[in-house]
């Protein structure tokens, strides 16, 4: 029980699961480069000026191998969730900034995967960090990552809506056998749209959050899962040639649950107006109970 215990615990169940499967992720990417021996990364760290390129590469390989075994026992995770942090904020200014905000999309293999990796680890740091984080700052964590996380979704929806991109995705449903498959798109990416300014706000998260988990699972049942789980090549810098993979899909999956546990308290409620509501009731009661 006490295994099971360092891996999960109800109080923490949002942030657990977030944990487990960011670590499954990342030492996924990890195990596939170490595996398949591939150069690219040195020799891209190479063309960037780093001494021993392809030594740099085993060594990150290996970092997010290990690292992320130990972040799932709970090991050390705020020094690893931090070094993790600083590897993917790495990545985005020597890398993914100069190709654009998009992993799929208009641009391929940008930067708003490792914004999302860098959100969820975050919250995971934080986590880490209970009980010795002022009171004021307990939700730091799990909030940076809840409007990390609307504001990727609100892009991709209003993207769609602004540039007509949903004509595109509509005709792909209309391939699949969806009937009315633009207007399923417009209406998903309408929903994205309000929908995540409303989580943001700490409105209806619970509901909102399952209709948008339906939307991404079913994105990976019809279109992504044939295209395999990496959403990059393997090992490689840029697009998987095969197709986008459903990873950060999961991700986008993984991150509204832990948002909707989170928020388990109070779903359809400011916590102010939570507040408010919970200082007018207090005359009431000393009434009752003073018999007046």
């Amino acid at each position: 029980m006490q295994i099971d215990k360092q891996f999960y615990s109800p109080k923490s169940a949002g942030t657990d699961l977030l944990r487990l499967v960011l670590c499954a992720m990342i030492f996924t990417h990890g195990f596939e480069r170490l595996w398949s021996a591939s150069p690219v990364l040195g020799q891209y760290l190479s063309t960037l000026g780093f001494p021993m390129g392809s030594l740099l590469a085993q060594l990150i390989s290996s970092f997010e191998v290990v690292g992320s075994l130990l972040l799932a026992s709970r090991l050390f995770v705020v020094p690893i969730g931090s070094l993790f942090i600083g590897l993917y904020l790495a990545s985005i200014l020597l890398f993914h900034r100069y190709i654009g905000f998009w992993v799929i999309g208009p641009s391929d293999n940008g930067w708003e995967l490792s914004l999302m990796l860098c959100g969820a680890l975050f919250a995971v740091v934080c986590e880490g960090l209970a009980g010795r984080l002022p009171a004021k700052y307990a939700r730091l964590g799990m909030d940076a990552m809840r409007l990390i996380l609307c504001i990727c979704i609100f892009i991709h929806g209003a993207h769609r809506l602004l540039t007509g991109h949903s004509n595109v995705l509509g005709g792909i449903m209309t391939e699949k056998g969806f009937p009315f498959g633009l207007q399923i798109i417009i209406g998903v990416n309408l929903f994205e749209t309000i929908g995540t300014v409303l989580i943001a706000l700490r409105l209806m998260v619970f509901p909102i959050s399952l209709v948008l988990i339906c939307f991404y699972s079913v994105g990976i049942v019809w279109f992504h899962w044939p295209s395999g789980f990496f959403i990059v090549s393997p090992g490689e810098l840029k697009w998987a040639p095969e197709g986008w993979g459903w990873e950060y899909s999961l991700l986008l999956i993984t991150c509204l649950v832990a948002t909707s546990w989170d928020n388990r308290a109070a779903p359809f409620a400011w916590p102010k107006l939570t507040k408010l509501r919970h200082r007018s009731s207090m005359p009431t009661i000393a009434k009752e109970v003073s018999g007046t």
